[in-house]
């Protein structure tokens, strides 16, 4: 680079910065913002800027304004590691999150003490914490507006939630004003099934894709706990429908109609057993993890 152009660009750069940080925001709001989420890989965004503060103001707003798309594995093998990758010095000025992930089995036999509660937790915590790190690294994120998660079923007889559900409960906690998108699609159980030389259906799989159940992972209403005392007082089990048997054989239409209704049969229980579930993260309820461990 010449001097020329150096010294051109130091001096619109410094009367830039005699522009107010709000007007400065609004031109790089429309500078940095991208159309499509930005997936989080271990390659750090740098902006090509020589002039050090525009530098760090550009790469602020890149993480301020856009929306960073990550995957959650809960495989073992890389459980120490940051779902951040290199972006996670970042994390203070991420807003905008989209989660990608598969259901996890949750295995209650591996704690023989304890309520079904405390040995989900178990699970999660101690026996495969794996499965509950990657969900942690959502609490690095201190200004949280937007979390969308896209979760692919994998049980047909249950809906599995213990070890992303607190998490969820703990960022509400913290952040009272943030959205949340919760995604369910039966894609997974459902093309394997029709795949199977026994269905042997000529026609390709035509995936139903996601389809938003929020209103699932809400905090249980007075009514929800009503009609659990009264039809479900001895109910422990957030079982859901045959997704196989209700779904397979449906338009890709009716399975995003009917879908929410194959999650879990009874949604006041689910939502009363995950707020009854935050409690035994938090340590409010008889800690029997350490019971599991005796």
């Amino acid at each position: 680079m010449s001097s020329e152009s150096s010294s051109t660009e130091d001096l619109l750069g410094y009367y830039f910065l005699k522009l107010p940080r709000e007007l400065r925001d609004l031109v790089y709001f429309y500078l940095v913002t991208d159309s499509s989420p930005i997936v989080v890989t271990d390659v750090v965004l740098q902006p090509i800027i020589p002039h050090p503060t525009l530098a760090a103001e550009v790469l602020e707003a890149t993480y301020t304004y856009n929306t960073f798309e990550t995957t959650i594995s809960h495989d073992a093998e890389n459980a120490s590691r940051n779902i951040w990758k290199q972006q996670a010095k970042y994390t203070k000025y991420i807003r905008h999150v989209i989660i990608n992930t598969t259901e996890v089995g949750i295995n209650l036999d591996a704690c023989s003490d304890g309520s079904a509660l405390e040995r989900m937790e178990y699970d999660c915590t101690v026996r495969r914490p794996h499965i509950r790190k990657p969900w942690e690294d959502l609490l690095e994120l201190p200004r949280l507006e937007s979390l969308v998660i896209n979760l692919q079923k994998r049980e047909s007889a249950v809906f599995d939630w213990a070890n992303f559900s607190p998490i969820l409960y703990e960022l509400r906690a913290r952040l009272p004003q943030l959205h949340t998108t919760f995604n369910v699609s039966f894609d997974d159980i459902l093309r394997v099934r029709w795949e199977d030389e026994s269905w042997a259906d000529p026609v390709p799989y035509i995936p139903m894709g996601f389809i938003d159940v929020s209103e699932m992972i809400a905090p249980p209403s007075d009514d929800d706990r009503k009609y659990v005392e009264k039809h479900l007082p001895n109910m422990r089990t957030t079982v859901s429908r045959d997704a196989v048997r209700g779904l397979l054989d449906e338009s890709r239409a009716q399975r995003r109609s009917l879908g929410q209704y194959y999650v879990v049969k009874e949604p006041a229980l689910l939502r009363l057993r995950m707020a009854e579930h935050y409690q035994v993260y938090k340590g409010l309820i008889t800690d029997s993890v350490g019971a599991c461990q005796n």
